[in-house]
């Protein structure tokens, strides 16, 4: 299974070559575009992980940039450029994108996309350990949840007017005390 998917777009042939055996050799999955029209086609036929474009003529980084933020299906697509040092690209985000300057060296270009596959593996996994949470948190019961962490019979919340009726209509306990502080809401 590859790396990561990734479509390599410049006009020269010799660069194309030269991303795809450099990043198949490190493992990833990769597709070539020798145009605009080329790189939209396969934009729109495959889905992508990452895009390392080296500023075609008629289609230039600003440009493709514009198009992928446009698009739902591609507006996540994050977009590696080489370009020159200091460029600055509308719609590029500098949390997801990045400028590599030219002339750029396979390390470095490699450093680049590693890094970039890294920060996403890591996003993914606080993702699944806040869904894991969630996940857990939706099988405990009402009560148990009001319980965790108070003593026995004396749980305290911190809960707005509103919560506090719903509450005791929920609890309809006789022998349980509880004790209500107020929300930041009401303090204020």
């Amino acid at each position: 299974m590859a790396k990561g998917r990734i479509l390599a777009i410049d006009d020269e042939e010799f660069f194309r070559t030269f991303y795809r055996d450099l990043l198949e050799a490190e493992g990833y999955y990769v597709r070539t575009a020798a145009s605009g029209r080329a790189a939209l086609t396969c934009l729109h036929s495959e889905d992508f992980d990452l895009v390392v474009d080296s500023d075609i003529p008629l289609l230039p980084a600003a440009r493709i940039a514009q198009i992928l933020r446009a698009n739902p299906r591609t507006e996540g697509l994050a977009c590696i450029f080489i370009g020159r040092e200091g460029e600055e690209i509308a719609d590029f985000q500098r949390h997801r994108d990045q400028i590599v300057p030219r002339p750029c060296n396979r390390e470095q270009l490699l450093l680049s996309i590693a890094a970039f596959f890294s920060r996403r593996e890591r996003t993914e996994q606080v993702d699944r350990q806040e869904k894991e949470v969630a996940g857990s948190l939706d099988q405990i019961s009402l009560v148990d949840l009001l319980q965790a962490g108070s003593e026995p019979a004396r749980p305290t919340f911190a809960l707005g007017r509103n919560d506090r009726r719903a509450l005791r209509r929920l609890l309809a306990f006789s022998a349980t005390r509880f004790t209500g502080e107020p929300s930041p809401e009401e303090v204020a």
